[in-house]
């Protein structure tokens, strides 16, 4: 459980792997994130990067899967809102935000975004969106689920508009029914036809074994920010479906890698277990 008044450890980590990503061969740069690194103190490692272009061959295997991962990750989402904003959509909600800097990356797209996070972590992003985003303080573990929807009208949220929800690192943080809560309230938010862009670990990535593995299962734990659950990719159509949603895509982050990454590189993510779907609201 995150601490009352200490923002989001994990979250900084995920902003400074983005930011990161230069560190890579330009191949494996999916995307652009220099926001990240100088929000969470790696600024000047990223500046160093950007001039050594064989800064990659100095990276462990770990750090090597984990700015692939990332790369991956945000480079799809990204793709899902772009693809929102091509449709004529206009209003986006980050759901547990973090550090996220999509509404300055995708300032282009002319969306109104929406940031939902902790009080903590808010604290300190407030300072650096700026009036790119209308931040939403939200304390998930205290506040009631239900009472969002208003929160977020209030401040402009089009209730009868079609939306755009980016649910990002979030899902292995809450149990089932907290996820189960979740979409209920998504569902009250959001109009028909609107999305729900969402990354989730299998079952099976939360309970295997490796050195690897364990290591950072301990390190989200030891940040206070544990991983307790995983979909079965299997049974993830009849869960959405019971609770308004339509499973549009749910691929894994090795399909994305092999489409869109050399092969050398993407062979460094294989048997990756982590997913990112796409569900409609019915």
């Amino acid at each position: 459980m995150q601490s009352p008044d200490r923002e989001s450890r994990t979250a900084g980590y995920v902003a400074a792997l983005r930011g990161l990503g230069v560190l890579l061969p330009r191949a494996g740069r999916l995307i652009d994130d220099p926001f990240g690194a100088a929000w969470t103190g790696w600024g000047r490692l990223r500046r160093v990067a950007v001039k050594m272009p064989a800064a990659a061959a100095l990276l462990s295997r770990p750090m090597w899967r984990w700015l692939l991962y990332m790369q991956v990750r945000t480079f799809v989402l990204d793709r899902e809102i772009e693809r929102f904003a091509a449709a004529g959509g206009r209003q986006l909600v980050l759901l547990g935000a973090g550090l996220d800097a999509r509404a300055l990356r995708l300032r282009k797209l002319d969306l109104e975004v929406f940031e939902v996070d902790h009080p903590a972590t808010q604290r300190r992003k407030r300072r650096l969106v700026g009036d790119a985003a209308t931040l939403v303080p939200f304390d998930f573990e205290r506040d009631p689920l239900e009472e969002l929807p208003r929160r977020l009208a209030a401040l402009g949220w089009r209730t009868g508009e079609a939306g755009c929800v980016v649910c990002e690192g979030v899902t292995m943080y809450l149990s089932e029914d907290a996820n189960a809560a979740t979409f209920a309230m998504l569902k009250d938010l959001l109009a028909p036809g609107s999305v729900v862009a969402f990354t989730y670990f299998t079952a099976a990535f939360l309970t295997a074994r490796g050195r690897g593995r364990r290591l950072l299962r301990r390190l989200v734990t030891n940040a206070g920010e544990p991983w307790v659950f995983g979909w079965d990719p299997e049974a993830l159509p009849d869960w959405l479906a019971a609770r308004g949603f339509a499973l549009e895509r749910d691929v894994s982050t090795v399909e994305v890698a092999g489409a869109v990454l050399p092969d050398r590189l993407a062979r460094r993510l294989r048997e990756d277990q982590r997913r990112i779907a796409r569900a409609r609201r019915q």
